[in-house]
């Protein structure tokens, strides 16, 4: 499942959804990524996408928006997030 995917699940189905459908895949589809950056070190680029961790919500994709300083995601604003780090590439198709 690719971001563009994720993305539109997302939009169309809510945050929950996609988590739920995020959860489903299969293990040979997701890459390990273990990059987590503490937001007190920096913050992703205004309005970019990233997988968070906010504390009892667990992690999420959501975005920083620098103009108003908060972290925001499909369903909500206002996440309490320690860290985040970069969405990882979709998988390649293979053929």
């Amino acid at each position: 499942m690719g971001r563009e995917e994720v993305i539109n699940i997302t939009a169309e189905t809510g945050a929950w959804e996609t988590q739920n459908r995020v959860r489903e895949l299969p293990a040979s589809d997701v890459q390990p990524v273990n990059q987590w950056i503490s937001v007190d070190e920096r913050l992703p680029q205004d309005g970019e996408e990233a997988l968070v961790y906010a504390g009892n919500r667990g992690v999420m994709i959501g975005l920083y928006d620098s103009v108003l300083q908060v972290w925001l995601d499909y369903e909500c604003c206002g996440l309490k997030v320690t860290h985040w780090q970069p969405l990882p590439e979709p998988p390649k198709k293979e053929g």
